[in-house]
This record gives C-alpha cells, structure tokens and sequence, in this order.
C-alpha cells in the first residue's frame, strides 16, 4: 500500500502554503485503502495532536479533497485523506453505484460495508500508532457520507463521532445498538441523495440511542458549498479539540 504524506506549513507573514514531496512506505495490511496525510499547524517535535479522517466522494481524489477541507484548517492536527478503491472517472469511487438508481440503498450495502471494513482498518492502526488517548473524528462526502455513518453504526468504539456531508445509510446497515456521535449535513435540494434519506438515517441513530443531529441547507443540491463547508470544518475541530 503506497501512503502519500504531506506537511502544510502556514507562513504567517505571506499566508501562503507549501506541500512537501510524497514518499512511499510498505503495506502493512492489504485491507487498508492507499491515504494522503497531511500534518497541519506546525506542531511540536513529539506533540500528540488530534487524529481526523475525510472520506471523499465519488470521482473525487483524496489530494483535492484535502485541499477543500485542509487549507484554512485553525489547529494542529494531523488529517488522513483515504483513497477510494477503484477508479472512476479523474478520480475514485468506494463501492460500484447501480445506473438505475443510485439511492438504492440496499444494492449498495455490500459494497458500503466493504469499503467501510477497509476503512476501519486503517482507522484503528492510524489511531494506535498516532493517537491512542483518543479516539479520532471521521468525516466525509457523499460516498464519504455513507461510509462515515457506517463507521458510526458499526464501529463506535473506534471513533470520537463522525459528521456525513450528503450520505445516509442502507437500512440493512444500521444496526441494532446506539452509534457513535453523528452530526450530519445535507443540502435539503440534493435530488441524487434526498435528504429525506439523510432524516432517515439520523432518526434510526436516534431511536438507537444514539446522539445525532441533522444540518439542512435550503436550496443546496448535492454539494458543499462555502457555508457548508465552513460549518463542518467548525464542526470538526470542536469535536477533534482535546478541550471537547
């Protein structure tokens, strides 16, 4: 498995960002996706700082999700960036989308629990080698959606919480005891994933016994647009900061 890393340096005086040379390491599990890393906020030499995944989304690449999410990010913290499994497109997808209906939650399902067993590997090794006094915050898109509610129904002792952008969850897939935190958001527009699916999913969560919240934003489509963005970011690092 090939892991691309990567430092942000942030230059006060000319706010400008510079990403270091990729290097290459051996796997360690083949079950685990390739990942971008990136390290931000200078941290000390020795400094543990918070562990957050993005899982992007469909067609997307883990390098231009970081750059969405990464650029303005306000604390030290290390940020993994999972690569999707296959290619599609310019970019990658987790699991195969049917043509006739890409909310056919239960033609997916297989393919959601695949990705998120792979995702949960790496998790949970990341974790143990950079951050085992706490657990990590996972967030995602769209497919990354899906799979970070996935994470949460099956996999709550790995994670601190998790926040889906546009995703929801096969019914098959929720479960049958209370998930980890979940604030999700969604554009209330989104004709490929309604957000009725998204509703769906939190209330299950909820009537699991979970803590789980729902962010709608009138007339969005499925996107991230500026206030979504800068809502989960602040999201994120309330959730990822040793004070929360």
């Amino acid at each position: 498995m090939r892991i691309v890393r990567a430092h942000l340096l942030v230059l006060l005086l000319v706010q400008a960002v510079v990403w270091c040379a990729a290097c290459s390491h051996p796997s360690r599990d083949v079950a685990e996706p390739e990942y971008v890393e990136i390290v931000v906020g200078d941290p000390a030499p020795g400094q543990t700082v918070p562990l957050i995944f993005g899982i992007h989304g469909l067609g997307d690449r883990p390098e231009m999700f970081a750059r969405l999410f990464a650029s303005e990010f306000p604390i030290p913290a290390r940020l993994v960036f999972p690569r999707g499994l296959t290619p599609e497109g310019e970019g990658f997808s987790w699991f195969p989308i049917p043509v006739a209906s890409a909310i056919d939650g239960e033609a997916i399902a297989e393919g959601v629990r695949d990705a998120g067993e792979r995702i949960a590997t790496l998790v949970e090794r990341l974790a143990r080698e950079h951050s085992p006094a706490a657990k990590p915050v996972v967030f995602g898109y769209s497919q990354g959606g899906m799979l970070s509610f996935y994470l949460a129904a099956h996999h709550r002792d790995l994670v601190a919480a998790v926040v889906p952008l546009a995703g929801f969850l096969p019914v098959s897939l929720l479960g049958t005891t209370a998930p980890a935190a979940t604030y999700a958001f969604h554009g209330a527009s989104d004709e490929l994933i309604p957000v009725a699916a998204a509703r769906a999913t939190v209330r299950a969560f909820v009537e699991r016994g979970g803590t789980a919240t729902l962010v709608e934003y009138p007339h969005v489509g499925h996107q991230i647009g500026v206030a979504m963005m800068r809502a989960v970011r602040q999201k994120v690092v309330e959730l990822a900061s040793p004070a929360s």
